[in-house]
């Protein structure tokens, strides 16, 4: 072997043991050592070893503007383009949340355990002697907006069950009100600003004649492409489920192995490609009515995936946890039930906006504990889309997220009527593995 050979074979092997080695250090050079959780343009998470972790804050020009060690991993995600949200553990099931704002490099106090970051507002409660009151107020500046609403919250450790902003001045919560965790849960819109000065027309909404006049029919699936286009769907589902490209949601960007509750194997997976039960099961058909076929997952939460084959890439339509799904209804509708609350059963009904999004359009409640039974019935904003006879009076109706009404069970009865009989009658067909991908699984 010549001398320009070795010396060149030498160099190789340097090149790759420092690359090798700067796997482990940042792409910055600040000669910290450590492997890498996560790395973006404005933070990063070292893990240092022997439990030791290094969190690393940087503005818009690359300084560094926080750094902290911590004990416990912390997590650092986008609330939305502007804003990082920084959480950290303290324990069981108690967290604090530090917020930076992007665009004018500053950060707020931390938030103990917040239930709900957006809009950068933040919703945490705050327990007083006589009374505990959900505080939503501007994450930087409580100046800015400061809401209190003392709430009947229960008296349990965490009587929260979910947060999140709807609109700069709207907030969806459920909350639980009873004595025990499980005993009584409610669920409000909460609005100020102006929103707050729209409340008396917000009550008039028709709920019960929204309902009445929505369109419940299905509309099949239906596939508008040809052989070849089919196939190159099918082959980028496949790439999703090889991991060879990532899933985006809303903010994160996220592989299929790293999808909570999801994630198989693809040789799991291909063991099972002719079993015909859960979790082996998907979805292939025009799920969204764009005559381009979209794939579902339900593995423990489920995914609706669309592939879109111009850039190589997937989006997540939705995603939910199985336990509150069952099933997709049709093009475009998908149908949530949740009767795992005591005492409460909960049926949704999720369809497209004008944009496209799967969002809530009808929201059922029964109330079965023979002592206390009630019905409660909701309608949101996108429900007018879904209505056969737009009645000219409710153009002018602001609806919030949501609205909802008491009724009696005899109106129960006539409103939901057609909404079971669609659901429980029509779904669209799930599939095996092999059924979707056929002999692309042999290749």
């Amino acid at each position: 072997m010549s001398v320009r050979k070795k010396i060149a074979i030498a160099g190789l092997l340097v090149a790759m043991t420092v690359a090798g080695c700067l796997w482990f250090l940042s792409d910055r050079e600040d000669g910290i050592a450590g492997s890498i959780i996560d790395n973006d343009t404005y933070f990063r998470i070292i893990d240092k070893g022997e439990g030791k972790y290094l969190y690393t804050i940087y503005n818009t020009e690359g300084k560094v503007v926080r750094e902290e060690e911590k004990f416990r991993e912390p997590r650092i995600s986008y609330v939305d383009q502007e804003t990082i949200e920084i959480f950290n553990s303290a324990g069981t099931a108690v967290w604090f949340c530090v917020y930076y704002d992007i665009v004018h490099d500053r950060f707020s106090e931390p938030y103990e355990c917040p239930a709900a970051a957006k809009y950068q507002k933040v919703a945490f409660l705050e327990y007083r002697e006589a009374e505990t009151v959900l505080v939503i107020q501007d994450m930087f500046d409580p100046d800015i907006c400061y809401q209190e609403f003392p709430l009947d919250f229960g008296k349990v450790v965490l009587p929260v069950v979910s947060a999140e902003f709807k609109g700069e001045e709207t907030l969806l919560i459920t909350y639980e009100s009873g004595d025990f965790y499980g005993d009584k849960e409610k669920t409000k819109i909460l609005t100020w600003g102006e929103r707050e000065e729209n409340a008396d027309l917000q009550e008039k909404i028709p709920v019960c004649d929204i309902v009445r006049s929505m369109d419940f029919t299905v509309k099949e699936p239906h596939l508008d492409i040809t052989p070849e286009e089919n196939r190159v769907y099918l082959e980028g589902y496949l790439k999703v489920l090889k991991n060879e490209i990532p899933a985006i949601g809303e903010v994160e960007v996220k592989y299929y192995k790293d999808l909570w509750r999801a994630g198989s194997e693809f040789e799991e997976l291909l063991k099972e490609k002719a079993t015909r039960e859960y979790p082996y099961l998907y979805y292939y058909d025009d799920l969204d009515g764009d005559g381009k076929p979209e794939f579902a997952i339900n593995q423990g939460c489920m995914y609706l995936f669309k592939y879109e084959p111009e850039p190589d890439r997937c989006i997540i339509l939705d995603s939910e946890e199985s336990c509150y799904f069952s099933t997709i209804v049709g093009t475009g509708l998908i149908w949530r039930h949740d009767g795992l609350h005591a005492n409460v059963v909960r049926d949704d009904l999720i369809g497209l906006d004008k944009d496209g999004n799967f969002e809530d359009i009808l929201r059922l409640e029964e109330g079965v504990n023979p002592k206390s039974p009630y019905f409660e019935v909701g309608v949101s904003d996108t429900s007018f889309q879904y209505v056969d006879e737009m009645d000219e009076a409710w153009k002018g109706l602001e609806t919030p997220f949501f609205e909802y009404q008491d009724v009696s069970e005899e109106e129960w009865k006539e409103l939901t009527g057609p909404f079971f009989e669609m659901v429980e009658n029509n779904a669209v067909l799930q599939k095996t593995l092999e059924e979707v991908f056929g002999e692309l699984l042999e290749e």
